[in-house]
């Protein structure tokens, strides 16, 4: 696996993971972005934008209504 590749494999990793976190109601995105491997959400919101083309809270509250 090449360098770009591992570090693909790795941010679409903690991506998925993070979208998991974003449907669990109380988590609040300071956590969220922790749990993902982020020093802080200032850092994760513009990353988590640009991978995913959504901000948080739309993906957010896209999971919890799907979970209702």
């Amino acid at each position: 696996m090449t360098t770009a590749g591992w570090r693909d494999y790795l941010s679409d990793t903690r991506m998925s993971w993070a979208q998991q976190l974003l449907s669990v109601p109380e988590l609040p995105m300071s956590r969220v972005a922790t749990l993902s491997g982020f020093r802080s959400p200032v850092a994760f919101s513009p990353t988590f934008k640009a991978r995913s083309g959504m901000t948080l809270g739309e993906v957010a509250r896209t999971l919890r209504e799907h979970w209702r």
